[in-house]
């Protein structure tokens, strides 16, 4: 907020007081070519463009103010200004290398001076102030209570507990361990093989790649249809690059051996070698957090929309850089006026790449959809490099490594094996066997086994709102099977400690006023704040 928003938004409020004398004639604030501008055109076009945006501040540091007022505190300026110019060293030397300039350049492309920012800034920064001396001279009751429920448990009940966890995550499973793998090795090795015959085998036939890949690749690209895009040179050893060299489009591979399992490969294309230089506007689909509960269906929807009316505004004639700067939500391009320079392909997807290889030098491109939303790319100049031609490609692989087959072999069994294991551990504890050596032999969860399962300082929360529901229920040296995120629990509530807030009050009272405040005791003063007062905007 510059200044002179700051300074029009308190004339305003001030303008609107009553007054007991007649109002002076209204001054004029301005000339625009000759012409007076009166204080209220200004105000009222100042209102309607920055009132919504400004007047939350604005509440809020008016009540901030008014509380000091009537505790009698007071902010240094002197400690003020110490912070700005503080503020002011480390975004110059941290983000400008030390020059001032450059840091001057960057605001006035937002219409705004150095002076302007630091006035901002002071404002900000003496509120925090005007809080923090609030906080410091009366500790709020709020404050006392959190830091007794955080220390003492929820009404000042901390509860001793001890868990067993037996996981429904394959990757932290002991249902199927190394020495398993071990003994079936070689069978395993030839069923992949046998496996990765079979689906190039259906391939061969017709079947769909990506549908075969989704259904039945142990990759990650599996999910993708198995896609490696240009991204395979490397990575699964020098067979598996030395079958990909021989190929054409359209070809599909033999069954290739490497450390992971066995591949069934297919070039899809060619990413032609090249460099580009233009510029981009983007839209995101991604959610954009908050009140954003749009499924990605109608997220991408809202996006193509919004990148067809971009198009449209670019056909008219609207300057590419200004229209980038407007709307585009890449924000390092979008402050170049959505600028890129030279780059290579891959820079913004093979979506993109693949119009760039024929887009005329000199146009706009129609909206491409990305993995992210829509992109517009303007090319100004285009050079292919033969020799860096990559070819795209897709594969199906059959694990044999452990975490690969652990995984294919527990995916479909594992919630029944879990509870079938939980249950007799439960079975277990509930006839008197120890439930620390339990824990010691069987618990999936490695920061408590070795402990026998003891949380060191439980809190609520810490194993998730299931556990906390059935803790409410035990008593001290009860056991129960709770199932939540991560698997089956085991739990065990050892044993209550009861503290009394009244006896403790005064020292953690003590202890607030002696500790920095953090930002989250600000934000709740803050909240507060704004809650308790009746704020009705009639503009």
């Amino acid at each position: 907020m510059s200044r002179l928003v700051a300074l029009a938004a308190l004339a305003l409020l001030v303008g609107c007081a009553p007054q007991s004398a007649p109002p002076p004639a209204e001054p004029i604030i301005a000339t625009i070519d000759g012409e007076p501008i009166r204080r209220s055109s200004f105000l009222d076009a100042l209102l309607a463009a920055q009132g919504d945006a400004f007047f939350p501040r604005y509440v809020e540091r008016y009540l901030v103010e008014r509380e000091a007022r009537e505790a009698g505190i007071t902010v240094d300026e002197a400690a003020v200004t110490a912070k700005v110019d503080a503020e002011e060293r480390q975004v110059v030397e941290g983000r400008f290398r030390g020059d001032r300039a450059k840091f001057a350049a960057q605001l006035e492309g937002y219409g705004l001076s150095i002076e302007d920012w630091r006035h901002g800034l002071a404002e900000r920064l003496r509120v925090r102030l005007l809080v923090e001396a609030l906080l410091a001279a009366r500790v709020d009751e709020a404050r006392v209570r959190a830091l007794f429920e955080l220390r003492y448990g929820p009404g000042g009940v901390k509860r001793q507990v001890s868990h067993i966890l037996i996981s429904t995550v394959p990757a932290m499973s002991r249902l199927y361990t190394r020495a398993d793998y071990e003994a079936e090795k070689a069978q395993i090795i030839a069923d992949a093989e046998k496996t990765a015959a079979d689906l190039r085998a259906r391939l061969a036939e017709g079947a769909d790649f990506a549908d075969l890949a989704r259904a039945r690749s142990d990759g990650p690209s599996g999910a993708d249809g198995g896609d490696l895009g240009a991204r395979w040179s490397g990575r699964f050893g020098d067979d598996f690059d030395d079958a990909i060299a021989k190929m054409a489009v359209g070809d599909l591979s033999p069954v290739i051996r490497s450390r992971l399992g066995f591949h069934v490969a297919q070039v899809t294309g060619v990413r032609k070698g090249a460099t580009y230089a233009g510029s981009v506007i983007t839209v995101s689909a991604r959610p954009s957090g908050g009140d954003d509960d749009r499924d990605e269906a109608r997220r991408f929807a809202d996006a193509a929309t919004e990148a067809k009316a971009i198009a449209a505004r670019l056909a008219a004639g609207e300057d590419f850089a200004e229209v980038a700067r407007a709307v585009s939500s890449d924000p390092v391009s979008r402050s170049k006026g959505g600028a890129l320079g030279k780059f290579a392909p891959g820079r913004l997807g093979p979506a993109v790449d693949a119009v760039l290889e024929t887009l005329p030098v000199g146009q706009i491109s129609a909206p491409i959809r990305t993995a992210d939303g829509y992109a517009l790319v303007r090319l100004d100049e285009r050079a292919f490099l033969p020799a860096q031609d990559t070819k795209l490609v897709r594969h199906i692989v059959v694990g044999t490594s452990y975490p690969r087959v652990k995984a294919r072999k527990l995916a479909p069994i594992i919630e029944k094996k879990a509870r079938e294991k939980a249950q007799a551990l439960l079975a277990e504890a509930r006839g008197g066997a120890d439930f620390a050596a339990l824990a010691g032999r069987h618990s999936e969860d490695e920061g408590t086994r070795r402990n026998g399962g003891r949380i060191t300082r439980f809190r609520v929360g810490a194993l998730g709102p299931e556990i906390d529901a059935k803790l409410d229920e035990l008593k001290p040296g009860e056991v129960a099977l709770v199932k939540g995120e991560r698997g089956h629990h085991l739990i065990r509530l050892d044993a209550e400690v009861k503290s009394d807030y009244a006896a403790v009050r005064d020292g953690l009272e003590t202890e607030l006023k002696q500790k920095p405040v953090q930002d989250a005791d600000v934000d709740a003063f803050l909240s507060r704040l704004r809650a308790e007062a009746e704020v009705e905007k009639t503009f």
